[in-house]
């Protein structure tokens, strides 16, 4: 998702007015997003879908399982942008509340581990508990989207774990030595998943959707604290 704040930069860069991009960015970060675009309904992509976009009436689409890192890497990269917010800043924690974190995975498929399809992924059990799906089985990729024609028909439980019981972070990095993955968080996110418990984190590949490493436990003892970012 970083390379989304680098597009916008070189877009101010070439000229884009200052509060285009803000227009662009504030209801990302407020999640109160209304676009014509919809999640892939088609695998591979069909051409037409593409075509489609340009004719889809307006929707409301939550990005919820994205605001963790889209706020975190916004607070990070503000003030290397060439504009500001005209909106949207509640939503951006300071500098001082983001922190470097680091969990051990016990057993990881090591198959294109350094794939950029590669996210951590974070579950409130206690939501998803009643679920009677093994967790490796679980339909990852309906419980991100959220297109209108699926929502329809989406169980409540599905529903509230895409707006309170996910997080998805597609910006970290891997140790193979030690199997360790490093990421960058707002504190105040990582402090209520520990503090609640009921949390849990694996890697998952959004080429195959396939759960790549057993899930490890969001607790004190399993999550490594690494330092603030300033």
């Amino acid at each position: 998702m970083s390379i989304f704040f680098r597009l916008l930069n070189h877009l101010r860069e070439v000229g884009y007015p200052a509060h285009w991009l803000s227009d662009i960015l504030s209801p990302l970060l407020t999640n109160t997003l209304e676009t014509g675009a919809r999640p892939p309904r088609t695998v591979p992509l069909a051409l037409e879908e593409t075509r489609q976009m340009f004719t889809n009436p307006p929707q409301p689409m939550s990005i919820a399982p994205f605001i963790t890192e889209l706020t975190t890497l916004a607070s990070i990269w503000l003030p290397a942008l060439n504009f500001g917010l005209l909106s949207g800043h509640a939503a951006i924690p300071p500098q001082t509340g983001i922190r470097k974190y680091g969990m051990v995975f016990g057993n990881v498929e090591t198959r294109n581990v350094y794939n950029c399809a590669h996210a951590l992924v974070f579950v409130d059990r206690e939501i998803t508990f009643h679920s009677d799906v093994p967790v490796e089985h679980w339909p990852l990729r309906e419980i991100m989207s959220d297109d209108e024609r699926d929502r329809r028909k989406r169980q409540p439980l599905t529903d509230r774990t895409h707006r309170e019981g996910l997080h998805v972070l597609s910006t970290w990095t891997y140790r193979t030595e030690g199997r360790e993955a490093a990421f960058w968080m707002r504190e105040d996110v990582m402090r209520g998943m520990l503090a609640k418990g009921s949390w849990w984190c694996s890697i998952w590949s959004f080429d195959s959707w396939e759960m790549m490493a057993s899930p490890v436990n969001v607790i004190r003892e399993e999550v490594r604290d690494l330092g603030v970012w300033v």
